[in-house]
């Protein structure tokens, strides 16, 4: 990892507090709080495990990426309408991007290098049931 994909991604994980902090005084607090944020963790970057400790300290719950991205988005994420972030190989990367496109979420892709991929996913179904 290079030292500019470090401070991206040191940034990132910085911000999460503030935005749990935000979305806890806007009005879709009980439907996008930091229990419906998952973050999911390649325990073989060290990119994802930075990521994942700072989401888990504002209050993410953590999902490992054991070996099949697909199988962990049919068991595991498919069915919760969270917020997902992860920093990921592109390869997991770009399965997952099409998994959840096909879902009807969105992806934003935040740093992207020949090692690593930070993604943030959202369900639009949630904020569609969000109060205004």
């Amino acid at each position: 990892m290079n030292r500019r994909t470090f401070i991206k991604i040191a940034g990132s994980a910085a911000a999460l507090p503030s935005a749990a902090v935000a979305i806890g005084n806007s009005p879709m607090r009980a439907h996008c709080s930091t229990n419906a944020v998952r973050v999911v963790v390649d325990a073989a970057l060290e990119e994802s495990v930075a990521l994942a400790r700072k989401a888990i300290l504002a209050g993410a719950h953590a999902v490992e990426l054991r070996c099949d991205i697909a199988a962990l988005w049919y068991t595991e994420l498919a069915s919760e309408p969270a917020m997902i972030l992860g920093v990921l190989r592109p390869s997991d990367a770009f399965v997952l991007k099409r998994l959840v496109k096909g879902a009807g979420r969105s992806v934003i892709e935040t740093i992207s290098n020949e090692r690593a991929v930070a993604l943030t996913i959202v369900d639009a179904r949630v904020h569609a049931r969000a109060p205004r």
